[in-house]
């Protein structure tokens, strides 16, 4: 039966363009990757199951695990579809109609409903015992439908693959399952915080995937986002330990199996960021890191992401030096743990300084990157600045966007002392390592910064 549906969901697949999947957010999950999912749904048997799989696309996700219910004596099954997407419709009513003919020779009825709506904006109030899904990635507008729909759980720029996480949580019945592929990113990050908070007080999270690389999960597609994979039981409590697994092919073979403290993985900082430690020394790591009970934002320290924006400060902002001019910091400034300029890049590196939305004070800071590039051996790739470091006379500096730089909270500037301090602790390689754990991607963000773990006495 799923292979059937593959090969039906390849000639889908060929008629479609990568714009038309980007714009869609639509990107279909592997066959052994449903396989593996529903093997995470299924924890004991059940005789009677009802199913949810929203945004379903080929709906392989629902019928895995309806197979696999099968398989384990389930005598009644109900499996529900959302899907909106008219053009898909048609092939998921295709794979409905082969899974009828399986279910026909096996001899178990099963009822398939198929809800051609948005599954965000829907009103059912039917709890399901299983909720499994690939949701669509997608950026949404903060005034959008589904925005305002699902808006206690909206920060800064919503996404819906995030949204389709907190649903699915309400449609969940208590001690139902949860089964979830999705980007990292939701893992830290304040767009993400109210969405985090529901998961964690909700949800007994029993296991995580991870994959070796971003195409191990959809082979057939260009994903630019890691992924993983998350499973746990609706039910207050947290169990004692996570079982974290990984794979490096798209056959989904398990190579590392971890078992990881609960207390190491989630709510380390106020934000109940989600750790994911690949191997024992990581989980090391993040032993290690949780004895310092305090962070930088506590200490009274505070990164901020640098004001220019260069798009929008085309007319303030010049590549070489001009009258009333002061430097603007930018990326290209921090190379390998030192501090230069200027730099010979053809990009601005000056600012007019009657833009004042945009100076600073001209005061000791340490300067760290926000992008780094994969391959680079350390992810927090920073420098200490000064203002001697700079040939020109100036009370005011401005900084570019991509660079993110350290103050009090309080906005008073730092002793050099204090800049020495601070760079000593977070040139440590475990900070480094620390980093790389709670954030999947290359970004490096200000909010994560300011709640790294840090001695009491900084």
């Amino acid at each position: 039966m799923l292979r059937d549906i593959f090969e039906k969901t390849n000639e889908y697949n060929s008629m479609q363009t990568a714009e038309s999947k980007k714009k869609k957010g639509q990107y279909f999950t592997g066959l052994r990757t449903a396989e593996f999912m529903a093997d995470m749904a299924i924890v004991k048997q059940n005789t009677e199951l009802h199913i949810l799989d929203p945004g379903a696309g080929n709906g392989v996700l629902g019928l895995s695990v309806m197979q696999r219910a099968i398989e384990e004596g389930c005598t009644q099954c109900t499996v529900t579809f959302y899907e909106n997407d008219n053009e898909c419709i048609n092939l998921l009513n295709q794979s409905i109609e082969l899974a009828k003919r399986f279910c026909l020779e096996k001899g178990v009825t099963v009822d398939f409903v198929l809800k051609a709506e948005n599954f965000i904006l829907s009103d059912d109030d039917k709890k399901y015992d299983i909720v499994i899904s690939n949701p669509p990635y997608k950026k949404l507008r903060k005034d959008s439908n589904e925005s305002k729909k699902m808006a206690e759980y909206v920060y800064g720029q919503p996404n819906l693959y995030a949204l389709f996480m907190a649903k699915g949580m309400e449609m969940l019945k208590e001690n139902g399952r949860f089964v979830y592929i999705v980007p990292r990113s939701w893992t830290s990050g304040a767009y993400y915080k109210n969405i985090r908070k529901v998961l964690i007080s909700e949800l007994d999270i029993d296991q995580i995937h991870i994959f070796g690389s971003r195409n191990d999960a959809f082979s057939a597609e260009s994903v630019l986002q890691e992924t993983m994979i998350i499973s746990g039981t609706k039910s207050k409590g947290q169990r004692e330990d996570i079982t974290i697994t990984s794979s490096t092919t798209g056959d989904m073979e398990v190579v590392s199996s971890l078992s990881v403290e609960s207390d190491a993985c989630i709510g380390m900082t106020e934000d109940s960021y989600i750790m994911i430690p690949a191997t024992e020394h990581e989980a090391d790591v993040l032993k290690d890191m949780s004895a310092n009970k305090s962070t930088l934002g506590k200490q009274g320290y505070r990164f901020c992401t640098g004001p220019v924006v260069e798009f929008r400060n085309t007319d303030t902002i010049s590549i070489e030096p001009k009258d009333d001019y002061v430097p603007m910091l930018r990326s290209a400034h921090v190379t390998e743990g030192t501090f230069r300029f200027p730099v010979d890049v053809r990009k601005a590196q000056y600012v007019d300084r009657r833009n004042k939305k945009v100076v600073l004070r001209n005061s000791p800071t340490i300067l760290i990157r926000r992008i780094s590039a994969k391959e680079e051996t350390r992810r927090l790739q920073m420098c200490i600045y000064t203002p001697d470091m700079i040939n020109v006379d100036s009370d005011m500096i401005s900084i570019e966007n991509h660079v993110n730089y350290l103050t009090h909270s309080d906005g008073t500037a730092l002793t050099i002392n204090e800049v020495n301090r601070v760079f000593q602790i977070l040139s440590q390689r475990k900070y480094d390592e620390y980093y790389r754990i709670l954030n999947g991607s290359t970004q490096v963000n200000a909010s994560e910064l300011n709640l790294l773990p840090v001695p009491f006495n900084l």
